[in-house]
């Protein structure tokens, strides 16, 4: 099978086409796609075909389109009118008609941080199919939500999760960091128990910064706390706690955490750096990393139903650093099932079975406590231990070439379910 590029991304190639508003936002993540697809070879250089040689193809190929914030959430009826006009190149060059012939397969990639529940991420790729006039069972749809296949009911197309930040995390290592990680482990004492950034904040962050604050944990951490959407008028602040509901266990807690969300805000902004932009999905910063004995990684959403595994999570496993995981239940699951190794007897990690949100920062944090409490003797062999599954996920994760997988799947699914067989476009 061929593999079609153009020239959007780079000067002489771009695998990952690009469609909706946001052309600028997604570039820079689907540069690091082109280049682990052409730097790592997972494409010969005799299967790729430029797309101006469209026409003239006879052989079977791939298109592969990424799109990201095409239209609101829930809003499927502006999405055609935003998108109609980015497709017109799609249109051009014979791709969807290949496709609905059965001589093409077209990749839909909904880059859209993982948060999809139930069947919202596939009618966000129905409504791409119907706009670009391509039926959906010519279509590979990749998400981020790891967990998507067990919505496959609600599809019309095939589904595959992406695994985008496990593949690209080692792109935003600095060179000391590679060099680090490659041939050295941690040194067992450390000046600072945890680190713990939350550069941006969203539906839970500020709630687990003013829990670290409250908890008096921010002296055992290094920790990164900006101002960014919190009212900061004396007479407003306490709209942490009124928009909390999902965080508190009990109108006690609520009331006990209250009382610190003056001298929280008063202390406001944290910073690690020079600024807050220290963790920035690009960047790394390995000192933060060596000065800290693991990380308390803050990921980006924490509800049931998906699975959103960020740089944040694998940075941590490429320079080798331990973890506890604040992220939607099931996360510690699937990192296991990737063949990966976390860190329960030495950390009790049952939180990670825990539905509620309320119940399961608690247990999490307590986790934290419990670390941050052990006398320095206790603590080191603790460590220690933790050091047999840093090493082990980290040549895991080093030898992983992931889009050899994905170059494989796409060929075996296209093979079996699109290529030769003739889709008509449903009215």
């Amino acid at each position: 099978m061929k593999w079609v590029y153009d020239n959007v991304i780079k000067k002489d190639r771009g695998f990952f086409h690009h469609a909706g508003p946001y052309y600028n936002d997604n570039r820079y993540y689907m540069n690091i796609l082109d280049e682990m697809i052409f730097h790592d070879n997972a494409i010969s250089k005799e299967d790729l075909v430029h797309v101006s040689e469209v026409d003239s193809l006879t052989e079977p190929y791939c298109y592969a389109l990424s799109f990201r914030y095409f239209c609101g959430f829930n809003d499927y009826v502006s999405a055609p009118n935003i998108i109609s006009d980015a497709l017109t190149w799609l249109k051009h060059h014979r791709v969807v008609k290949d496709a609905n012939e059965g001589k093409a397969v077209i990749v839909l990639y909904d880059h859209w941080e993982g948060e999809h529940i139930g069947d919202l991420s596939f009618k966000r790729g129905d409504v791409l199919c119907e706009v670009a006039g391509v039926n959906p069972a010519s279509v590979i749809f990749m998400s981020d939500n790891l967990v998507i296949q067990r919505y496959a009911g609600a599809a019309r197309s095939h589904v595959y999760p992406s695994n985008f930040f496990e593949s690209t995390a080692k792109y935003f290592l600095s060179q000391e960091a590679r060099e680090f990680a490659s041939s050295s482990k941690h040194p067992l004492l450390k000046s600072k128990r945890f680190l713990s950034y939350s550069r941006h904040w969203n539906e839970y962050r500020q709630f687990l910064n003013l829990d670290l604050f409250h908890r008096g944990l921010l002296k055992h951490g290094l920790v990164s706390c900006s101002t960014s959407h919190l009212p900061l008028k004396s007479d407003d602040r306490h709209i942490l706690m009124t928009t909390g509901d999902h965080w508190y266990e009990s109108d006690k807690e609520r009331e006990e955490v209250s009382s610190s969300v003056d001298s929280f805000v008063d202390a406001l902004p944290f910073t690690l750096d020079a600024n807050l932009d220290v963790n920035l999905a690009s960047t790394f910063c390995l000192h933060h990393f060596l000065e800290t004995d693991l990380s308390l990684i803050n990921e980006t959403w924490t509800g049931p139903g998906t699975v959103f595994l960020s740089e944040k999570t694998w940075k941590a496993m490429y320079v080798k650093h331990p973890f506890i995981l604040m992220g939607n239940p099931g996360s510690l699951d699937l990192i296991r099932r990737l063949g990966y190794e976390t860190f329960s007897p030495i950390i009790d990690e049952s939180y990670d079975y825990e539905e509620a949100l309320s119940k399961r920062k608690n247990m999490v944090l307590g986790e934290l406590e419990k670390f941050c409490s052990l006398e320095e003797n206790e603590r080191l062999k603790k460590l220690a231990a933790m050091q047999e599954v840093t090493e082990h996920n980290y040549k895991v994760i080093s030898s992983r070439k992931p889009f050899y997988a994905f170059i494989n799947t796409v060929s075996k699914i296209a093979a079996q379910n699109f290529l030769g067989k003739k889709h008509a476009v449903q009215s």
